[in-house]
C-alpha cells in the first residue's frame, strides 16, 4: 500500500513545510479550514488557501530523497523535469512533453531532485 503524505509551499512564508495534520474542509460551502504544519519542533496552522498542498509520489530519488509534486529533477542527460499531478496520476514533464509516473518509477533511482518549482522556478526555463 502506498504511503499518503503531504508537504506544502507556504505562500506567505515562502518556504516548503511538512504537513502534520489536516483539520478539515467543508466541500458544500467551500469553506477553507486549517492545516497544521511543522517547522523544527513548532506546529503552525494556515488556511488551505494560504498553502499550495503537494502530495508524496511514494518514490525516492537516487539520494534517498522523497519525491513530491512540484519537485525538479536533474536527469543524467542534464535535462530538467518537474513532477506534476494531472488527470488522476503523477507525471514528469519538461517544456516539451510529459510522461506517466510509471516511467518515473523506473528512472527515479538514477535521477536526483535539485529543487522545486516554488523555490527555483527558473531552473525550468
Amino acid at each position: 500500500m502506498r504511503e499518503i503524505k503531504f508537504r506544502a509551499w507556504d505562500k506567505d512564508e515562502k518556504r516548503i513545510v511538512e504537513i502534520v495534520e489536516i483539520l478539515g474542509f467543508d466541500f458544500p460551502s467551500e469553506k477553507v479550514l486549517l492545516c497544521g504544519y511543522k517547522v523544527k519542533d513548532e506546529i503552525y496552522s494556515r488556511r488551505f488557501n494560504e498553502l499550495e498542498i503537494l502530495q508524496f509520489t511514494s518514490l525516492i530519488d537516487k539520494n534517498g530523497k522523497e519525491i513530491y509534486e512540484g519537485d525538479i529533477f536533474d536527469s543524467p542527460s542534464k535535462n530538467k523535469f518537474k513532477v506534476i499531478f494531472e488527470n488522476g496520476c503523477f507525471c514528469y514533464q519538461n517544456i516539451f512533453d510529459k510522461h506517466p509516473i510509471g516511467l518515473l518509477k523506473e528512472i527515479a533511482k538514477d535521477w536526483k531532485i535539485i529543487s522545486n518549482i516554488y523555490e527555483n522556478p527558473e531552473l525550468l526555463s
